[in-house]
């Protein structure tokens, strides 16, 4: 291989399906008090989950350190025996992550460029495979770089939450809106929005969010070719079957299905479910 391929932790597409796909992943830490944990690695979905629901101290993420993804750099140079690196990360908006895989550059003795992928989850696991589908086709590394550039205006995420809780102990919103926003039962429809996460929309149930989400997608990608599909939620099994039934006569070449890491669990709490896309 002419060049290797690392993502970050945020990357939501299952880590089995991306070994294979020769991409080496740079977890994320998840910190609850004084215990300090990389996802994936030394606690896993499950796990966390259970630590979220029933642990009174609320987690925090940490991006990885520039050792980390130096590490990684390496690593993933010498599996590939490649010359280079194209690394994909979560939007500098929401996270140091970038910073650090930017440092790391500077200490490393072979070329490495860093895409700020202007998203998280499971749309940065789209272009992470696009980046491998490139690299495998023989694309070269600079026409590589330009083809996952030109990807990042076309996948999109929009998910909801079971509970407001979460979003509230993270910081993300106040005690009011907490408390109004669950009296009256409301079901924020959130996205990615110039970098950040953003608001779209806000109904009552979460079978109005799920419609109204499997709408926006079935809008955004109204007349164009879909190549993935993906379904993103946290220990929300009846959702994702939800999900699947409405998509089930889409045109689409592939459905993944996947959980949350933690760096989006933190946030948006056991019951988060969303549908996101990649079209060409």
């Amino acid at each position: 291989m002419s060049f290797a391929i690392v993502v970050d932790g945020t990357c939501d597409f299952p880590h089995k399906d991306i070994q294979q796909r020769s991409i080496e992943v740079v977890p994320l830490y998840v910190v609850f008090g004084e215990d300090s944990y990389k996802d994936g690695v030394t606690i896993q979905s499950e796990e966390f989950f259970e630590k979220l629901r029933t642990d009174p101290r609320h987690p925090t993420t940490s991006q990885p350190t520039i050792a980390d993804f130096v590490a990684a750099y390496n690593e993933a140079k010498e599996k590939a025996g490649a010359d280079r690196v194209l690394a994909i990360v979560v939007s500098k908006d929401v996270s140091g992550t970038h910073n650090s895989a930017i440092q790391a550059v500077e200490q490393v003795d072979f070329p490495v460029e860093v895409i700020d992928s202007r998203i998280a989850s499971l749309p940065l696991g789209f272009l992470a495979l696009t980046a491998a589908d490139a690299r495998d086709a023989g694309k070269s590394f600079e026409e590589t770089i330009e083809i996952v550039k030109s990807k990042i205006p076309k996948v999109q995420i929009y998910f909801t939450v079971a509970t407001l809780e979460y979003l509230h102990r993270g910081g993300r919103i106040g005690g009011a809106a907490k408390f109004f926003g669950e009296a009256l039962k409301i079901k924020p429809i959130l996205t990615a929005e110039n970098g950040q996460v953003g608001s779209v929309d806000r109904v009552r149930t979460a079978k109005r969010a799920l419609n109204r989400i499997v709408e926006l997608v079935e809008n955004d990608t109204k007349g164009k070719k879909i190549k993935r599909l993906g379904i993103i939620h946290a220990q929300a099994p009846e959702d994702v079957q939800s999900l699947k039934e409405a998509v089930a006569g889409w045109d689409y070449e592939e459905l993944v299905v996947c959980t949350a890491s933690s760096a989006v669990g933190t946030h948006g709490g056991p019951g988060l479910f969303g549908l996101c896309y990649e079209v060409e």
